[in-house]
């Protein structure tokens, strides 16, 4: 239920935690401006704006640390937002299919039931795969649970379209030095002199200072999408309405995710740490292809290939240690709060909803969870 009031907040950042932070804020009857660097609206997405080449898809993981048990549960309260969202809004693209998952040499967390992340009690329709069922001689371990999957540009646009058309959102395109300048400069958004706040939802951290955090990486993609083979009965291909992983011994995987809206599947992957070319590598395509030959059969065409409509590569931003949610008051700012809420980095989709939850109960706190700063 929203809160009646005139409050005024500015959230920094329009990637998915930025977007879906506004929406929860805005449906809190907070006025909201948004200010960022991309939008989904951009002609042109930018290899930087990570949110629009994600695969946006459910995938539960095993928990080791106490914070991986906090991204447990925002990840499943962004899987009962997601499921509110996709039968009140299907043109959001947001589906919900069968998830599978195949391991190569699964560690015991995976099967052993008692770990809080993978567990039937918290995955629905959570069920392990007898070998028998198994189409992969070398995978050693199976599962199946219902699982979510989004055509990531189509939901970025249905966020920020219905911020702005249903909610009123303003929003200024720029690419701003620091979190310091935001508020310096508020009284210039529409008279905002009076905001409560900022929420920095930027991929990298950006820095009250300028700069970004210390503790910010990067890791490079690259995935290819592909049409749907055709077939007279689309749904006999194994991975219509699936979102298909599996995990290799050597660490690395590839997967098949069904794109909805406008059809096709996306299948990677390639990952590297701190490579910065923002430019398709013809090599690494063709070894995504041979991987992928291996496993997705059914999605080959009538000569043995795949039917590729685009190759993308992205760079995004992952935080050392994982997400950052937090909230202190600036006091040359007049005691306005800063909100952290970056660091999401390859969960941003699975966490997103459950952040901005987090980030209302924040704003709406006027005392608990805050230290002073400057």
């Amino acid at each position: 239920m929203s809160i009646c009031n005139t409050q005024r907040v500015i959230v920094v950042g329009a990637g998915i935690t930025g977007l879906t932070t506004a929406f929860e804020l805005s449906k809190q009857g907070y006025k909201v401006i948004l200010i960022s660097k991309c939008f989904p609206t951009d002609e042109k997405y930018s290899y930087e704006y990570a949110s629009a080449w994600a695969g946006a898809h459910f995938t539960p993981v095993p928990t080791y640390s106490e914070k991986d048990v906090l991204e447990m549960k925002l990840n499943r309260t962004t899987y009962r937002y997601f499921k509110e969202l996709a039968e009140e809004f299907p043109e959001s693209s947001v589906k919900f299919v069968k998830g599978i998952h195949y391991l190569e040499e699964p560690l015991s967390a995976y099967y052993s039931e008692t770990n809080a992340g993978y567990n039937s009690s918290n995955l629905e329709n959570f069920k392990t795969l007898s070998p028998e069922i198994i189409p992969f001689d070398d995978i050693k371990f199976g599962c199946e649970y219902d699982s979510w999957v989004a055509n990531a540009p189509h939901l970025l646009k249905f966020l920020f379209n219905r911020l702005r058309i249903f909610y009123n959102v303003k929003a200024f395109q720029l690419d701003v030095m620091s979190i310091r300048q935001i508020f310096e400069a508020s009284h210039c958004f529409s008279g905002l002199h009076d905001i409560l706040g900022v929420i920095n939802c930027t991929g990298r951290g950006l820095q009250y200072d300028g700069g970004y955090d210390s503790d910010t990486f990067f890791v490079r993609t690259q995935t290819i999408n592909i049409s749907k083979p055709i077939c007279p009965n689309i749904s006999t291909i194994p991975y219509y309405k699936k979102t298909v992983i599996i995990q290799l011994k050597d660490g690395s995987s590839v997967y098949v995710i069904e794109r909805p809206i406008d059809g096709g599947f996306s299948i990677g992957g390639s990952r590297q740490i701190n490579d910065f070319c923002p430019f398709a590598r013809e090599a690494e395509t063709r070894e995504i292809i041979e991987n992928a030959k291996k496993y997705f059969k059914e999605l080959l065409n009538a000569v043995g290939e795949f039917d590729i409509k685009k190759v993308n590569v992205s760079i995004r931003a992952v935080r050392k240690g994982g997400l950052k949610l937090s909230k202190v008051l600036i006091k040359e700012q007049g005691n306005k709060f800063l909100i952290d809420a970056y660091g999401a980095g390859a969960m941003g989709y699975e966490l997103s909803f459950g952040i901005a939850e987090k980030v209302v109960e924040m704003v709406n706190d006027k005392y608990e969870n805050i230290s002073a700063k400057f």
